[in-house]
């Protein structure tokens, strides 16, 4: 029996040592009693140290108290699930995807949670290179005196700059949600054409549909703003 419970844990070990994220144990005293071999790396410590350390050890005063309410939380039965910044051992910056599940014995008892941590940086990274480009497009179409408005495939409007905004603003447009994020250019300009001076705004439309179907390259139309 010894020998079956000793295979059992090293085929426990060898299966989350192979796992590609961070798993571990607490226990009620918030003491870690199981990490896998890549909750080590991170930290950069052996087990023998970080097995039966606490959390405010190992984790330092700042980050214990931060992640302390989420660690009672699960003590008390809750799941919970975020994200967080940790400190690597070689002191570069990561990003995870957290989670605390509660280990409830069939009594109901929480004798502690698991721990199961996935590295995002790749992602993280990627979100905020996106976030930096997209605030960069946004500071140059605003930097434009032109009136810019892009709009898919479907004629709906995906952004406009401030010059857009400034303009619709001071020549009446009452409803600006008609003509900023979301609305339908295509149908604003369909409803136009009914309307004294109509044929240009057929002009503008037809112009449009031709370039969103590739038939035109480009399409441009000089009119007076009435």
């Amino acid at each position: 029996r010894q020998r079956a419970l000793l295979e059992r844990e090293h085929f426990i070990k060898h299966v989350t040592d192979a796992m590609p994220g961070m798993v571990g144990y607490w226990d009620r005293d918030l003491r870690c009693q199981f990490a896998n071999k890549i909750y080590l790396e991170w930290f950069g410590k052996p087990p023998e140290v970080i097995i039966g350390d606490t959390a405010m050890s190992l984790s330092g005063a700042t980050l214990f108290e931060k992640h302390a309410p989420l660690m009672r939380e699960a003590l008390n039965g809750t799941p919970q699930h975020f994200e967080r910044t940790l400190t690597k051992a070689d002191g570069s910056l990561g990003y995870t995807w957290a989670q605390y599940i509660p280990d409830v014995r069939e009594s109901g008892e929480v004798v502690g949670f698991f721990v199961l941590v996935t590295d995002v940086t790749p992602l993280k990274l990627a979100e905020l290179r996106l976030r930096d480009s997209e605030a960069f497009v946004r500071g140059v179409l605003d930097s434009l005196t032109e009136h810019v408005a892009v709009i898919d495939a479907n004629g709906v409007i995906t952004t406009v700059n401030a010059s857009w905004q400034r303009f619709a603003q001071e020549n009446g447009a009452a409803e600006m949600a008609m003509v900023s994020t979301g609305a339908n250019y295509l149908e604003i300009c369909a409803s136009a054409e009914p309307m004294p001076n109509g044929e240009e705004a057929a002009q503008v439309l037809t112009g449009i549909r031709n370039v969103l179907d590739g038939s035109l390259p480009e399409f441009a139309l000089e009119y007076p703003c009435h």
